[in-house]
């Protein structure tokens, strides 16, 4: 298959015409460029052709071999790799809370008696108690609160190893490419 011309319309230059429509491409890109004749875009001589850019493609018209080169920019990966971020310091060392019980802050009775023994702690209450936590010193029962501690170190910022991807050229698209879906193409072409 070959290159579509529509929408042909002619311009008087003086000695010269100017002629612009639309092209539209088959689905098997020739490599070495779309044949495109002065015939076809309605002259015996094109002396200049500009094709509009579209959908990243770029378009060429190569005189002598009156055809369209497509190209694209080629397609790159960077190499390298980001590092984890890591921390370095000391964590927070392992600690453990103390339970208070004050002496005589409850009387005993048959709904408010506590017994306590080595590692055992038992509420003769009927029901389970929850003692609440409470600041260290303040002289009633309950978790004491311990203060918070602060991990010494730092946490590193990602890094990029590797190295950096320069801008490619332009490259043309490889043969049997579908480029179908350029359709609309607008051109501008100056001849005889």
């Amino acid at each position: 298959m070959a290159i579509t011309v529509s929408g042909l319309k002619r311009y008087s230059l003086g000695s010269a015409l100017m002629n612009t429509g639309q092209l539209a491409f088959d689905s098997s890109y020739l490599s070495g460029g779309e044949p495109l004749s002065a015939r076809k875009l309605g002259l015996h001589q094109v002396k200049s052709m500009e094709i509009s850019p579209v959908d990243g493609y770029v378009f060429s018209y190569d005189y002598t071999n009156a055809a369209v080169l497509v190209y694209r920019a080629s397609g790159f990966t960077p190499a390298g790799t980001l590092s984890t971020p890591t921390f370095t310091g000391s964590e927070m060392a392992m600690h453990t809370h103390s339970l208070f019980l004050s002496n005589a802050d409850v009387v005993d009775g048959a709904t408010t008696r506590v017994n306590a023994g080595q590692d055992l702690l038992g509420a003769n209450t009927g029901d389970d108690l929850l003692i609440a936590g409470v600041p260290d010193g303040n002289s009633h029962g309950g978790i004491i609160q311990i203060t918070a501690g602060t991990p010494a170190g730092t946490v590193s910022a990602p890094t990029f190893t590797g190295s950096a991807v320069a801008a490619g050229p332009l490259v043309e698209v490889t043969n049997g490419t579908n480029l179908s879906g350029l359709a609309g193409v607008r051109f501008r072409v100056i001849g005889y």
